[in-house]
Formats: C-alpha cells, structure tokens, sequence
C-alpha cells in the first residue's frame, strides 16, 4: 500500500511546471495594451508607433468643411464683422486672405490700387474711397450690387468709375466730390435708386451725366454744383422724383438743363443759380417742364449769365 501512495505522489509531481507562474502584467504599462505586441511579425502596424492622421485643415478636396479660403462669390460670403479701416496700400494686402466681404463700413484712403480688394463681394455699410492720389480706376468694385452710401471723394487721379457697374441701390447718400480727372460717370448705368442725397460736386472735367441713364429716383436732395466743365445735365432722363430740393449752381459753362426735364416731382426747392453760361430761358423751361404745382418748396432761378 505504500508503494502504491509513493508512486501516485510521483506522478502528480511529474505533472506540475517546472517553472513559477510569470507576475501580472504592471497596469499602465505597456505589455498591458492587448493590442501592443512588439514581438508581434505581422503586417499590422503597432499602435504605439502609428503616424496620426493628416490635419484636415491641409485638405484642399471640394467641400472639406475646414477649408474657409475665401473663393469667388458663388461659393459663399465670409465677411469681416466690423467696419475696416484701410488707410494705405498695405493695409489692403492679405484682406482677400481672409475675408471677401465686410459686414460694416469700409472706408478706403491713401491706395493707388484695389487690386488687393478684387475679391469684394459685398458691403453692408457704407463705402468711402478718399483722398487717394494715384488712384485711377475703381475696376476691383465690379461685384458689389448694393452699398448704404457711396462717397469718392478728393481722388486727385481718378479716371473712371466704370468698376460699379453691378451697383442697383444705395440705400442711403451718394457723392461723387471734387475729383478732378473725372471725365465720366459711365459704369453707374444699372444704379436705380439713391434713397438719401445725390451730391455731384467740384468734378471739373465732368462734362456731362451719362451713365446715370437708369437713375429714376432720389429720396433726398439733388446738388449738382461746381463742376466747371458741365456743359449739360443729359444723361439723367429717366429721374422722375427728387425727394428734397433739386440745386444747380455755379457750374460755370452750363448751357443746358434738357436732361432733368423728366422730374415729375421735387420735394422741396427748386433753385437754380450762379451758372454763368446758362440763359434765363433754359432755367425756366426747366421750372415748366416740372410744372409749378409739382414743386413743393421755393422756386429761385437768378444769377444765371447767359442771357435770355
């Protein structure tokens, strides 16, 4: 019986590791990923060393929702909240890397270029482009439809403003002031309604109005003044209503008044004076044309020089 139990004892000897049980792994360690395994020959990469995705923000694929570089029009507006002050040539550079509209006022002074505002899509406020020698042209406007004013003022070198030919509205005051190389409104054609004042001023080589032809009504008044080399108002045919007073004056080699002939109704005064070359005839034909009764202030038609 002894020798039975040794042999049994031996046996379950035989049975049994002849090395202790490894410890557990240490939590937090790395051999405690079960998806970490360094000695692991397969094509799978190991999680520790595998690259991390590329940024989206480099992604240049259509519709990548980080990608917010202002494109053309169509594709969206991303404005700049605030009224934007650009007071020089530099300050308009980088504008179009972030932004293609301004949700404010922009007010432009001391450029000789808009090229860096090609991209301009819309205004909400108001826009100023002043005292800006060397400025000839406004060709990088062409996109805006709609401003709440519009004032080019004292632009020693402006030429042209053939770059606001997509202009409809301005929903506020327009003025076009003292910019002596100015020899034409041409671009203004598809403007519609000027809702607070049209101020035409000190725009010596303007020798007439074309490019107002769609122009049917201001809400304020009309100034046409100082504009030494108006020979005629014609090209404003189509304004029927002037909200305030309709004012020409001192604008020295003025002989005609032909193209105004169309008002219907002025809100205010009617005055006409101090042009030198306009005859006393032509300011009264304008009075007729109007009629009287259609006028809703004063009448003051003197110190014209022309004669009768």
């Amino acid at each position: 019986m002894r020798t039975l139990r040794l042999a049994a004892l031996l046996g379950l000897l035989a049975g049994c590791p002849s090395e202790p049980p490894a410890e557990p792994p240490t939590p937090g360690s790395d051999d405690d990923d079960p998806a970490d395994d360094d000695d692991d020959d397969s094509a799978s990469p190991d999680d520790d060393d595998a690259t991390p995705p590329a940024d989206d923000d480099d992604s240049s694929e259509p519709g990548d929702d980080d990608d917010d570089t202002p494109g053309d029009c169509a594709s969206g507006v991303l404005p700049h909240l605030g009224d934007v002050q650009i007071t020089s040539d530099d300050d308009a550079t980088g504008f179009c890397d972030s932004f293609n509209a301004v949700a404010g006022d922009l007010s432009i002074t001391g450029v000789t270029t808009l090229a860096p505002l090609a991209c301009l899509c819309s205004v909400s406020g108001g826009l100023t482009v002043a005292v800006s020698p060397g400025l000839t042209h406004v060709d990088e406007l062409g996109r805006l439809e709609q401003l709440s004013s519009l004032s080019l003022v004292d632009n020693a070198d402006l030429a042209s403003v053939a770059g606001l030919q997509s202009l409809v509205h301005v929903t506020g005051n327009l003025e076009i002031h003292s910019n002596p190389e100015l020899v034409s409104l041409a671009g203004l054609e598809s403007l519609q309604t000027v809702s607070g004042f049209l101020i035409l001023f000190g725009n010596r080589t303007l020798t007439d109005l074309a490019g107002l032809s769609s122009l049917s009504a201001v809400g304020w008044y009309v100034a046409i003044e100082r504009s030494d080399g108006l020979l005629s108002v014609d090209g404003v045919e189509a304004l029927r209503t002037v909200g305030g007073n309709l004012h020409v004056s001192d604008d020295d080699l003025l002989t005609s008044l032909a193209g105004l002939h169309g008002v219907e109704q002025v809100g205010g005064d009617l005055i006409v004076t101090g042009n030198a070359a306009l005859s006393v005839a032509e300011a009264d034909a304008l009075r007729d044309a109007i009629g009287v009764a259609n006028i809703a202030g004063a009448i003051v038609l003197e110190d014209n020089g022309g004669g009768r």
